[in-house]
């Protein structure tokens, strides 16, 4: 779980995440993951066509997280498109695919330089083109499985990639910030090996108000 610790984190700059790239295709505003992608629970590493309610699976912050709802949606067939997330993309073992509208955290020092948070979240069809990620046909049919927690969770998935589940309901903002189009460019450009100076002379600007 996550709780707002005004000692570990700075306050969060409300910022937007741009609506562009959210529709790709059919699977662009659904959550979850293909039922086939491992997910490390209590018990080690398990399909997530096999969670249910009730099982504990390990999150971002070192704890378990109690499942409270499972939800599923068929793959009629593989020509329905989700985002193809290549191996060793995304601290994945093996390729990971997703609904476009499936949230992951980010983490890492660009993450800790540009936000002043450890981790941001950001959808999935927004990193089309990093790293090879791309909408692509499913590679098998079957079931996009998303998760629901009493609190926002981070659960590993595929060894090292992170999926986001927001709370269904939440009484603050969510803990991790979700960038604009414009800082998330500058962070995988970043994360990638990019201008380590260009994303200080950002974070300076966001910090005195003026647009970079």
């Amino acid at each position: 779980m996550f709780m707002q610790d005004a000692q570990a984190f700075s306050a969060a700059e409300k910022i937007t995440i741009a609506a562009g790239g959210a529709g790709v295709g059919p699977a662009g505003h659904m959550t979850g993951m293909l039922a086939l992608t491992q997910v490390e629970t209590a018990a080690g590493w398990r399909a997530a066509r096999t969670l249910l309610p009730g099982m504990r699976v390990q999150t971002f912050d070192g704890g378990l997280a109690i499942i409270r709802r499972v939800e599923r949606h068929a793959l009629s067939d593989t020509s329905e498109p989700v985002m193809h997330i290549p191996g060793g993309a995304l601290s994945n073992c093996a390729d990971l695919w997703l609904a476009g509208g499936q949230r992951l955290l980010l983490a890492g020092a660009p993450v800790e330089a540009l936000f002043d948070c450890a981790a941001i979240q950001v959808r999935a069809c927004a990193l089309a083109g990093f790293r090879g990620i791309a909408c692509a046909k499913a590679p098998v049919a079957g079931e996009i499985v998303s998760l629901g927690f009493d609190q926002d969770e981070a659960v590993f998935a595929n060894t090292g990639s992170l999926l986001y589940f927001p709370a269904a309901q939440r009484a603050q903002a969510p803990f991790f910030p979700q960038p604009s189009e414009q800082a998330l460019r500058l962070l995988l450009a970043a994360m990638d090996g990019g201008d380590a100076a260009h994303l200080s002379g950002w974070r300076a600007a966001r910090a005195g108000g003026a647009p970079a």
